[in-house]
């Protein structure tokens, strides 16, 4: 090595011996507390599975719970007295399996046991006070919010199930025999061959979503029907919660519609691959649009 080059090493190092004295000294002065969040089983404790929450104030780890009468037996290589967690959150919630059942943990309390708890169907309210999830006993689906159990249904649809922005009610949609619903608050709305896209105003005042009957498809705000399509999709509110904006397919040609109104019609509106309406402010919004081979960038003001 260099004369140069040993100079330079000699400096980081005693650069580093600086940083370290002075942060010695800082300690000096430095109040530390200590509080105790959680005792480990280490024995039982799975390293891997260890997590720490964003706010570094819980955390959460698997742990094996063996059954001590029975033999482990084996889902997909993974035993079923193995508590696993499919789901955390900062507020230290958790789904969790012990022997072939499930249930969720939330704060260190152990809620009801399921025969199965969807994956990623465990939300949190926006406030963080409120708890929802989707769970099956026996061949019946249910949401449970808060630990209380909702009405049972052949089956909960897949990804429909949100809270709304102030926390107070949760919206997702049901299978009742060959028919589908959307439950509010507990309450059934109008039953339908398909329904989809739930989603609530900013304001949590309203709800609207996708309907359908026999081919024809329409989207229902608070339960008032709107016009019949070949499609619907990207169903949005303005910020200010006083327009719907959704994209309609009539025959081959496709527009967005705005609070009933039909807009300038395209061969195509992007609402796949990411592709959506995007409102920019309470009056104005854009998407992507096509015309044989060109795309558009479409942007509208509402007046």
């Amino acid at each position: 090595m260099s004369k140069k080059g040993i100079a330079l090493c000699l400096t980081a190092f005693l650069i580093c011996i600086a940083i370290a004295v002075w942060a010695q000294e800082k300690s000096l002065n430095r109040v530390v507390s200590e509080k105790l969040i959680a005792q480990i089983d280490l024995s039982s404790r799975i390293p891997e599975s260890f997590k720490v929450s964003l706010d570094n104030k819980r955390i959460a780890y698997v742990v094996q719970v063996l059954d001590k009468e029975a033999e482990v037996t084996y889902r997909e290589g993974i035993p079923y007295t193995l508590a696993e967690i499919l789901t955390f959150h900062t507020d230290n919630k958790q789904v969790l399996w012990v022997g072939d059942k499930m249930f969720v943990v939330v704060d260190g309390k152990d809620g009801k046991q399921y025969d199965y708890i969807g994956e990623d169907t465990l939300i949190v309210s926006p406030d963080s006070k409120q708890t929802a999830y989707v769970a099956r006993l026996g061949n019946k689906g249910l949401v449970v919010v808060n630990g209380k159990d909702g009405k049972q249904y052949d089956g909960i649809l897949e990804n429909s199930f949100i809270f709304s922005p102030n926390g107070e009610q949760v919206a997702y949609g049901v299978g009742v025999g060959d028919k589908r619903s959307v439950v509010l608050g507990q309450k059934e709305k109008k039953e339908y061959d398909g329904v989809g896209g739930i989603i609530f105003s900013p304001d949590s005042k309203q709800v609207a979503y996708g309907a359908r009957v026999s081919d024809k498809f329409f989207v229902a705000v608070n339960g008032e029907e709107g016009k019949q399509y070949d499609g619907v999709r990207s169903i949005i509110f303005s910020p200010d919660s006083k327009q719907l904006a959704y994209a309609a397919a009539l025959g081959n040609k496709r527009f967005v519609v705005v609070d009933g109104e039909e807009g300038k019609q395209y061969d195509a509106i992007a609402t796949k691959g990411g592709g959506r309406i995007i409102f920019d402010s309470p009056d104005s919004f854009h998407y992507l649009a096509g015309k044989g081979n060109e795309i558009y960038l479409v942007e509208e003001t509402i007046k």
